[in-house]
């Protein structure tokens, strides 16, 4: 009888375990809820959801997940080029080459995509 209460309660607390969130890989589609402080996103690593420069100057609006912190155009994986995300050259990150449509960043950081 004891063993049938234990599976009662444990087949009860099911429901109420907490869910994981997806979280969005390098390159995902992503979403913000919040500002600020109270800001969050679908993201491993931070959703680009705000204006960035290309090389070629056109101005985009990714909504995508960035990959990890870079420092040179070819330090990023297959696909993925290292693009400045705002005004900090220390927070380039690697993005989906499809962002500027399919031109990779220059080789130089600082010119090749800045926060507007």
């Amino acid at each position: 009888m004891r063993h049938l209460v234990l599976v009662f309660f444990a087949v009860a607390a099911i429901p109420t375990l907490p869910a994981c969130d997806p979280v969005g890989q390098p390159g995902d589609a992503c979403t913000v809820t919040g500002d600020g402080f109270t800001r969050k996103d679908s993201c491993a690593t931070m959703c680009v959801n705000w204006e960035v420069t290309c090389p070629s100057g056109v101005t985009v609006t990714p909504d995508v997940c960035a990959g990890e912190v870079c420092a040179a155009s070819g330090s990023c994986g297959d696909g993925f080029t290292c693009m400045m995300v705002d005004s900090v050259p220390g927070n380039a990150r690697c993005m989906p080459v499809e962002v500027c449509g399919g031109v990779p960043a220059a080789p130089t950081l600082p010119e090749a995509a800045i926060l507007r």
